[in-house]
C-alpha cells in the first residue's frame, strides 16, 4: 500500500521552538492475521459518555464509537480502526478502554510510530504509568528516528512529568547526534546548561 501521509507538517509545541518533519507511515493498517497472544478488545465495551458532556456531542461520540465497533467486528485486524477507537475512548476519558483499543493497534502494526507515540501520551499523561509510557516514547524514538518531534516529545515527558533534566538533557543529546545542527534541539539543550 502507499504511505497514508506524505505531507510535510510543522509543530509549534514549545515557546519559540518550531520544527517540521514528513511522516512516515508505509506500514499496512490492515493484516489478514491477528496477533498470537494477545486478545482482540471486548468490542462489547460499555460507552459511558461523561455527564457533563454537551448532549449534542455526547450523541455524535457514541455514534462513532458504535460505527468504528460495527467496522471492527467485520475487519478485526485494521489497524486504524483501532486507533481511531483507541481516539474516540480516550475522548470520552475511557483511558483502559483507549489503553486496549492503542495496544491492539500496536500489536497489529509493531512498526507504527504513531501508535507507539499515542501510547506514551496516554500512560504517561493520563494512566500515570511513566514507565510504559518512557518504554513507548522510546519505542517510537527508534522507530522513526528521522522525526525531530518524537525527541522534543520525549524530552517534554522527562522535563514536565519525570522532572528530570538529566533524561532531558540525553535526549536531546541524542536527537542532535541524528540531526546535527537542529536548531530546536540545539536551542531547548542551551537552555537546559547553567
Amino acid at each position: 500500500k502507499p504511505p497514508i501521509s506524505t505531507s510535510s507538517t510543522v509543530i509549534k509545541a514549545l515557546p519559540g521552538v518550531e520544527y517540521g518533519y514528513t511522516p512516515r507511515d508505509s506500514s499496512p493498517t490492515s493484516s489478514s492475521t491477528l496477533p498470537k497472544g494477545v486478545a482482540i478488545p471486548d468490542l462489547d465495551r460499555p460507552v459511558i459518555i461523561p455527564k457533563e458532556f454537551i448532549p449534542e456531542v455526547a450523541v455524535e461520540a457514541a455514534a462513532r464509537m458504535k460505527e468504528l465497533t460495527a467496522s471492527l467486528r467485520r475487519n478485526p485486524g485494521n489497524a486504524t480502526l483501532w486507533a481511531a477507537l483507541g481516539l474516540e475512548r480516550k475522548g470520552i476519558n475511557d483511558y483502559e478502554g483507549s489503553k486496549e483499543a492503542f495496544e491492539y493497534a500496536f500489536a497489529l502494526v509493531p512498526q507504527s510510530a504513531v501508535f507507539a507515540d499515542n501510547l506514551g501520551v496516554l500512560y504517561g499523561y493520563y494512566l500515570k504509568d511513566v514507565k510504559k509510557a518512557e518504554q513507548r516514547f522510546l519505542t517510537a524514538v527508534e522507530l522513526e528516528p528521522e522525526a525531530v518531534y518524537r525527541y522534543l516529545r520525549l524530552f517534554e515527558f522527562y522535563t514536565y512529568v519525570l522532572n528530570d533534566s538529566a533524561k532531558a538533557k540525553a535526549i536531546l543529546e541524542r536527537g542532535l547526534r541524528a540531526h546535527p545542527g537542529e536548531a530546536s534541539l540545539t536551542a531547548l539543550l542551551d537552555e537546559l546548561k547553567p
